[in-house]
């Protein structure tokens, strides 16, 4: 008995000194926040300072650009190193390299966007000036990854990462335009073409299709191509998931200060630590506040003491494919214009963490590269293949004086496409979108087309005078949701696909309640939860009467409903509804359930006529009629019918609790290594229920499938005062810091959820403060 006793206290012992001891370890990763640092000639040319508020806010003063940015590399490397180097290896297919053969086929889908080759074309456009001040950053990532301890991932791993350069920096922007490009929309519309036909295809797609060139044959084939599944599987996923962005801007004369005000929430995927990093910088004359994302130098969204801006994603289709004709028995040439052409073959080394180099092998025609399916072959033609051109756009836009030199900046900005809402501090507001239009031959971008001519290829770019421009517009803001903001121009196609204005009409109809609006305004703005789309939809079906007590209770609570997406049962039987009648209305269409998921809600408002609510009745109910049964039903059928369906889904989902919204609209947050036992009880946070959804300003999208986990959101929310910065108000979703055991991990997820805010600029806390001195 003694024995086992001892035993029993020495196991318990041995325990409690291996945790001591991976304490102590995992303490001293955590980001150096603290301490003076003489460092060798030739790092800085001068001494830096970096102070840190009470959320882990850098503060950087340094004498000179090249130093500020030295620092900024600094800062960015101490705290989200892990993710620096994960963002980069996904970009440039990397990732088998340290994860396995797991990853293989994201690295495979990577490098066949061919995105390292256009990382060189790019660097090699760098002025002498800015690449000055691109090396220094590098330096200072390279300076804090040899000289201070690494993030616990990378020991978990089992690698150190390789020193950072510029083509890591293109990586990081490369990435983020892959994002926001989006797959375009060729696959999805043919799909949708192939099931409906081109005449009702094009009664609920956005914008003029071409007719398809690919027969149903050709057609299989395609889609059964696993390269082109994981292109359509990433449109699909675009479709359900995006929400784009909220920005506004307004002009001094609504405001209470006099002074414009702009603000701004980019809608990205939940990812933990979130996509942007806010610091504050300051050399000689120039201040620069906001938001940056790790990995590379400059602010992004944010201010200086000059001019102020802010994005959303304009959606500009610049992704378009090409049908090769070939040669059955030559698998290496393809025909171009009657000629046989040869492909240019590139061949790429993937290695794998414990297996041999995989060899990837692409064919690139005059198209770009070639996604094989059987004998059919299909070529991507994609902006991201072109030299980017953010990084001097970025630069030029970090040190504008003014609104005009802001918009000359902007005129450098190649991709991702955005639209950007400014102010200065002369009191002008303007807007501008960004990014390269492709002048195309043939057709809108929306449908594959003939790749047998090279004349069906893109003719350039348009110039960006054609772009229209905004500037201190007579009702005092700007407004931009992802909806429809350019008017007609010169310019046939902008973007095939815009998003139903429900956040931009939100928006515009909260600015216009006041003739001048405070700061404190615009953050009950930003954390709206009214639904438009809830409003027009219940409009049009509040004169139905129900037939059975269960469409009769959810046509009851739907009207007691006040349409905000924050409390009670109304949001679940609203969301619920819309997408039982989106399925009822169109699967009837469709033969299978892998083509069901072709089924947008945002179908039902185009057939509605979303906002004007004029629609054609014949054209709804056709769509409305059953093929599955023998009788005509009409529109307010399907009401009856999804309105019953929901009350049964709402039953059998309160049989699991309380529905509530915020007890099942919830958010999570999972590092990138939270799947792991037993990291993941460490490093995951959540879940917390969270307000907001669909379609509101505050959006939290979710798939509305089992569940309502947030997999979209605000990454973080800013109001720019133009009058006080120190008045400014900005949140992260998560918090600074990429280690677990910061106390800047997660601090400003309580906040964040609760749809508060903290100062933009809060007073530096001396204990958190570090100096950089050259020998």
């Amino acid at each position: 008995m003694k024995i086992i006793k001892r035993l029993i206290i020495g196991i318990c012992l041995l325990v409690v000194l291996i945790a001591f001891a991976l304490f102590i370890y995992l303490n001293g990763t955590k980001p150096v926040i603290s301490g003076k640092f003489i460092i060798p000639t030739g790092e800085t040319t001068d001494k830096v300072t970096i102070d840190r508020d009470k959320w882990g806010i850098p503060m950087i003063e340094a004498e000179n650009r090249e130093d500020m940015f030295w620092a900024m590399g600094f800062v960015h490397a101490s705290d989200r190193l892990f993710q620096m180097d994960l963002i980069r290896r996904l970009a440039t297919g990397q990732l088998s390299e340290v994860f396995g053969k797991r990853a293989l086929e994201s690295d495979k889908e990577q490098k066949d966007l061919m995105i390292e080759e256009s990382i060189a074309r790019s660097i090699n456009i760098i002025s002498p000036e800015l690449k000055a001040i691109v090396e220094s950053y590098c330096k200072g990532v390279n300076y804090y990854m040899n000289k201070f301890p690494l993030p616990p991932e990378f020991k978990l791993l089992g690698y150190s990462p390789e020193s950072w350069g510029i083509k890591d920096i293109m990586a990081i922007f490369k990435r983020m335009e892959i994002i926001l490009a989006g797959s375009g929309s060729e696959l999805y519309n043919m799909k949708v073409h192939s099931a409906l036909g081109k005449n009702r295809a094009e009664e609920l797609l956005s914008g003029s299709h071409g007719s398809t060139i690919i027969n149903p044959e050709e057609y299989e084939d395609f889609t059964n191509n696993i390269t082109l599944a994981a292109a359509y599987e990433r449109e699909i996923e675009n479709l359900e998931q995006f929400v784009g962005s909220n920005n506004w801007v307004i002009s001094g004369n609504k405001t209470k200060s006099g002074k414009p005000i702009l603000c701004n929430d980019p809608h990205l995927s939940n990812v933990f630590p979130s996509y942007f990093y806010q610091l504050k910088m300051k050399s000689g004359d120039v201040e620069l506040t906001g938001n940056s994302i790790a990995g590379a130098p400059f602010i992004i969204i944010g201010q200086n003491s000059k001019v102020s801006w802010g994005f959303t994603n304009v959606g500009t289709d610049v992704i378009d494919y090409f049908v090769l004709k070939t040669d059955p028995e030559d698998e290496y040439t393809y025909y171009l214009d009657g000629v046989k052409t040869k492909y240019k073959l590139i061949e790429k080394k993937i290695k794998i963490k414990g297996e041999k180099d995989y060899i990837h092998n692409i064919k690139v025609s005059k198209f770009g590269p070639v996604l094989k399916s059987d004998e059919h072959y299909m070529a991507r033609h994609s902006l991201n293949e072109y030299p980017s051109t953010v990084l001097e756009a970025l630069y030029e836009i970090n040190f504008s004086k003014n609104s005009g030199e802001l918009l000359k900046a902007l005129k450098m900005w190649s991709s991702p496409a955005q639209n950007v809402v400014f102010a200065d501090s002369d009191g002008n507001i303007g807007y501008y979108p960004t990014g390269l239009v492709p002048i195309r031959a043939k057709g809108d971008g929306s449908m594959p087309l003939s790749g047998e001519s090279i004349n069906n290829i893109w003719k350039g770019f348009y110039k960006e005078e054609m772009k229209p421009y905004v500037e201190n517009p007579d009702k005092g803001f700007i407004v931009t949701a992802n909806n429809r903001v350019i008017p007609e121009t010169g310019i046939p196609v902008f973007a095939a696909n815009w998003y139903p204005s429900f956040r931009a009409d939100r928006i515009s109809e909260m600015l216009e309640t006041k003739e001048k609006l405070s700061v404190e305004d615009n953050m009950l703005f930003q954390i709206d939860t009214f639904l438009k789309s809830g409003e027009f939809l219940l409009n049009i079906i509040r004169n139905h009467n129900p037939s059975s007590p269960g469409a009769e209770y959810v046509m009851d609570e739907l009207k007691k409903w006040d349409l905000r997406a924050d409390s009670g049962i109304g949001p679940l039987l609203f969301y619920r509804f819309e997408k039982i009648l989106s399925d009822e209305m169109f699967s009837d269409e469709f033969n299978d359930e892998e083509s069901q998921s072709l089924i947008s809600r945002s179908w039902i408002y185009r057939l509605l006529n979303y906002p004007n609510g004029e629609f054609d009745t014949t054209i709804l109910h056709n769509w409305a009629d059953d093929k599955k049964t023998d009788q005509k039903e009409e529109f307010k059928d399907m009401v009856e019918r999804s309105l019953t369906l929901t009350y049964e889904d709402y039953l059998v989902r309160k049989e699991g609790g309380d529905q509530n919204w915020t007890n099942i609209h919830t958010l999570k947050y999972k590092h990138p290594l939270g799947s792991v036992f037993p990291l993941k009880y460490f490093i995951n946070r959540g879940p917390y229920g969270i307000k907001g959804g669909k379609d509101c300003v505050m959006v939290a999208t979710f798939r509305n499938r089992k569940d309502f986990n947030t997999v979209h959101l605000s990454t973080f929310r800013m109001i720019i005062d133009m009058n006080d910065y120190s008045n400014s108000r900005m949140i992260n979703s998560s918090g600074q810091s990429g280690h677990f055991m910061s106390r800047f991990y997660d601090d400003q997820i309580e906040s964040y959820t609760k749809g508060e805010y903290r100062s933009f600029e809060n007073a530096p806390e001396k204990k958190y403060m570090i100096e950089i001195i050259p020998e």
